[in-house]
């Protein structure tokens, strides 16, 4: 762990603006989805589609449309875990794909954001607020997996940075930094996985739907 918090803190201006970029989206959307509450309710309607039909995601919201915490929990983590594996994998394969996950980023925070602006409005009571504990949690997992891709990239383009001469050796000093932060990633999952099935579960108390 001394490790990774060393890579972050010898990135700490990348790793910073990434945070602003992504939670700066979610306040800039959540703000958005208040003002214009008929625009968040659709954007809201569509994240929830788009989750139920995703197979990555779709059993997990059945499971808490069931009141299962434990495959709730589960499901919620291996969900996320494929999907930044699955970016960090193509990352690792086509560095420059970057360029498209940089605004992707910055869109699934505003998206996020003013989806639950309604949601707020709408209830209007504390229950909701707590679940920004949960896009603080695993909204870590996305910026740290853009963090990688950038760091990757950078490996390819300046090898320099990484103390070394070639681009191999410099792409192979990245990996190395990449297993080491995605056991971060593993972690703050596991935790963000937890506290959002006994969030939506047991504070939030959604109804449930499915037997």
């Amino acid at each position: 762990m001394k490790e990774t918090i060393r890579i972050l803190k010898e990135n700490r201006k990348l790793y910073i603006a990434l945070n602003l970029l992504f939670y700066g989206s979610i306040v800039v959307g959540l703000l958005y989805g208040l003002l214009r509450p008929d625009i968040g309710e659709e954007m809201a309607k569509w994240g929830v589609s788009a989750l139920i039909e995703a197979p990555p995601t779709a059993p997990a919201i059945f499971a808490y449309l069931r009141g299962s915490f434990v495959a709730a929990a589960v499901l919620t983590f291996f969900g996320n875990l494929f999907m930044c594996s699955i970016s960090i994998g193509l990352g690792l394969v086509f560095p420059p794909i970057v360029v498209l996950v940089i605004p992707f980023l910055a869109g699934m925070g505003f998206l996020w954001g003013a989806a639950f602006g309604p949601v707020v409005a709408s209830i209007g009571s504390w229950r909701p607020v707590v679940h920004l504990l949960a896009f603080a949690i695993e909204g870590q997992s996305i910026v740290l997996v853009l963090f990688i891709m950038l760091r990757t990239c950078d490996a390819v383009l300046r090898p320099e940075r990484f103390g070394e001469t070639s681009r191999w050796s410099a792409y192979r000093r990245a990996l190395a930094q990449t297993g080491r932060l995605y056991v971060l990633i593993v972690v703050i999952l596991l935790v963000g996985a937890i506290y959002e099935a006994f969030e939506i579960l047991y504070i939030v108390k959604i109804p449930k739907l499915v037997p």
